[in-house]
C-alpha cells in the first residue's frame, strides 16, 4: 500500500516530516505540540463537551502548580513543575490520545515504548532530564482525570475512583484560569497552550 509509511515518518502541521521511531530534541517544536494537542479531544470524544488534550494539559499544569505550592517548593521549582505538567501529554501531539484501558492492554508494548521515547525527547527539549516532579505531575493528572470524568462523562459517578475530587485544587485552578469552563475554538486552545508555556518559561529564564 503506497499510502502506508513503513518508516515511521509522519508529516507535521509545519510541513516537516517527524520520525516517531527516532525522535530528536532538535525536531521538537512548541507550535507542533500545541497544534496537535489543541485538535485532539479527550476520552475518545466521549465527554459531553469538547475538551482537547491541550486544555487538559493546562488544567493539569495549574493543578501541579497548586500541589507544588502545597508542598512548599521554591517559586522556581513550582514553575518548573507546572511546565513539566503542561508538557506531560506532549507525545500525543505526534501520536494519539489512546485511552489508558486500551494503552495498557497486552500487545501495546511497542506503542507504549514509542510514546515513551517521544515523551522523553519532549521533556529533554524542555530541559527536564530526570524524574523530578514526576510524582506531583502524576498526582495532578489523576486528580484532573477524576474531575473530567465526574463533570463530563455520563455514568462515571458509578466508578469508585472518580469520587472525592479535590475541591480546593479546583478552586485554585479556576482562580488561576477563570475561563477554564468555557468552550473554545481549537485555535484559542492552541494559543492558550503556547502563551502559558512561554510565560512560565520566560519567568524561569529571568529568574
Amino acid at each position: 500500500d503506497p499510502f502506508v509509511s513503513k518508516n515511521g515518518l509522519l508529516m507535521m502541521c509545519d510541513g516537516v516530516l517527524f520520525d516517531v521511531l527516532n525522535p530528536r530534541v532538535e525536531n521538537i517544536k512548541l507550535d507542533v505540540i500545541a497544534h496537535g494537542l489543541a485538535k485532539k479531544d479527550r476520552a475518545s470524544g466521549q465527554y459531553n463537551r469538547v475538551w482537547p488534550v491541550a486544555e487538559h494539559s493546562l488544567f493539569t499544569a495549574y493543578a501541579a502548580e497548586y500541589y507544588a505550592e502545597q508542598m512548599g517548593l521554591a517559586a522556581h521549582e513550582v514553575r518548573e513543575c507546572a511546565i513539566k505538567a503542561l508538557l506531560h501529554d506532549g507525545s500525543e501531539a505526534y501520536l494519539v490520545d489512546l485511552p489508558r484501558p486500551v494503552k495498557h492492554l497486552p500487545g501495546f508494548e511497542y506503542y507504549r515504548q514509542i510514546e515513551s521515547d517521544i515523551q522523553t525527547c519532549i521533556y529533554h527539549w524542555g530541559t527536564f532530564y530526570d524524574d523530578k516532579y514526576d510524582s506531583i505531575v502524576h498526582k495532578a493528572d489523576n486528580e484532573v482525570l477524576k474531575c473530567e470524568f465526574l463533570w463530563w462523562l455520563n455514568g462515571s459517578e458509578t466508578l469508585e475512583w472518580v469520587k472525592d475530587i479535590d475541591v480546593d485544587m479546583v478552586k485554585y485552578v479556576i482562580g488561576r484560569w477563570p475561563g477554564m469552563m468555557g468552550v473554545r475554538d481549537w485555535r484559542e486552545s492552541k494559543s492558550l497552550f503556547i502563551d502559558t508555556y512561554e510565560r512560565w518559561d520566560k519567568q524561569e529564564y529571568e529568574a
